[in-house]
């Protein structure tokens, strides 16, 4: 969603888009990635699944 930051993969922090893309690359298909997301001043933890 446009206005969200992800601050962490894994509980790994990310800090660029190169980062965030490697992270999630070693994540093996149809496992949970735990995302570490910013919306304004509120975090929140969220779960995805790599297709």
């Amino acid at each position: 969603r446009r206005g969200v930051l992800i601050e962490e993969v894994e509980r790994r922090p990310v800090q660029t888009v190169q980062a965030f893309r490697t992270a999630i690359s070693k994540v093996a298909s149809g496992k949970p990635i735990l995302l570490l997301v910013r919306l304004g001043n509120a975090n929140q933890f969220i779960v995805i699944r790599k297709p």
